[in-house]
């Protein structure tokens, strides 16, 4: 039946008096806003049969913009700074504890993650990861004057005073992370565990610094005279909201996180299943729980490529080793490398709607 997962079926004999409920968490401290560098702790609930593979960590995310630096340009533009490629980049470190001890801790999960995704070719069975995961930040859709418009090419942003124009000049939308590694990954022994076996599970994420941003075209007089109706798709200009003819400041290099909420799926199962698992286990059985963890090790930075990371690791199993290299600054925001590091691909179309950094 679709309505219980694969990794309870074969726990049951007959399926009746099932039902399932989609449960909203929110972080245990009660935030509301986070920014880089912080972290957010939730807990999941307590005596539960909880399946891990449809928790969510649901946010509205935004920039802060990076402002013009002169009074010439044309009014209501400034340089915006855009959420890297897939929201799990964000994370800088996941850790999950079970009454208080640490199971697991994965640290550069955002690079971690990112790794495995070009890996897989970034996709999966069912392609739902990609709704709200920000898969490719450089294209962006709107709704604006009667009409749905790309905004792609990570172009300069639409500047208001009324914030209005939030969604362009600071990159502001709902996202969402639904794909994980570890034990929340969905290729675990189970994606299905019983927390009152457990006790209380925490999870922790601390979000990645600022420097994971993207930098957006800066503005200029010639990228601001592009913003006219012919270079648009739909014929209409895309302009700014009522703003100001001075100087715009830099808000700064960050970003925000609201309206932060957490969802999981609950099982209530009879009680004829509980019954079972707790005879099972007065019996002497053990509960044994498999999933895949992750090591990161970095060596000494080198100009050439060349040099020796040495390093331990001790698993009666090991799927994979992969090395990679992390470019120079990698923590310094910048544009979109696209290619190499000193190269990166011009679009000969309108900048202001496309950009001028558009990926092919």
């Amino acid at each position: 039946p679709p309505a219980i997962p694969n990794s309870m079926l074969y726990r049951v004999k007959q399926i009746q008096g099932v039902s399932k409920q989609l449960l909203k968490l929110v972080p245990n401290s009660g935030q509301t806003s986070v920014g880089a560098g912080q972290k957010v702790i939730v807990s999941l609930p307590a005596n539960s049969l909880i399946d891990l593979s449809t928790f969510e960590f649901n946010f509205t995310g935004q920039t802060q913009h990076g402002g013009k630096a002169s009074n010439t340009y044309n009014n209501n533009y400034v340089q915006t700074r855009f959420f890297p490629r897939n929201t799990a980049s964000i994370i800088e470190n996941l850790e999950i504890k079970v009454n208080g001890q640490s199971r697991q801790n994965i640290n550069q999960y955002g690079y971690l993650y990112n790794i495995l995704y070009d890996y897989t070719c970034g996709d999966d069975a069912n392609r739902k990861n990609r709704i709200g995961c920000n898969a490719e930040p450089s294209n962006k859709a709107f709704y604006l004057k009667s009409g749905v418009r790309r905004r792609a090419g990570y172009p300069i942003g639409l500047y208001a005073t009324d914030g209005t124009a939030d969604w362009s000049c600071r990159d502001k939308d709902n996202y969402t992370i639904r794909q994980w590694l570890g034990i929340l990954g969905g290729n675990a022994s189970t994606n299905v565990i019983d927390t009152s076996i457990y006790g209380q599970v925490d999870i922790e994420i601390t979000l990645a610094p600022s420097g994971v941003l993207i930098l957006g075209a800066a503005i200029s007089t010639a990228t601001a005279a592009q913003v006219t109706a012919g270079n648009s798709e739909i014929g209409v200009a895309t302009t700014g909201g009522s703003g100001t003819t001075a100087l715009v400041s830099s808000e700064g290099t960050s970003y925000t996180l609201s309206n932060i909420s957490f969802s999981v799926t609950r099982y209530d199962m009879p009680s004829s299943y509980y019954d079972a698992v707790r005879s099972v286990l007065q019996s002497g059985a053990t509960y044994k729980f498999y999933y895949p963890n992750y090591s990161c090790f970095q060596g000494i930075a080198s100009s050439n490529k060349s040099g020796t990371t040495r390093f331990t690791l001790s698993t009666q199993s090991l799927d994979m080793v992969i090395g990679t290299f992390q470019i120079p600054n990698r923590d310094t925001q910048q544009q979109p490398i696209l290619g190499n590091i000193t190269n990166k691909y011009v679009s000969v179309e309108a900048k202001q709607e496309f950009g001028d950094l558009i990926k092919h």
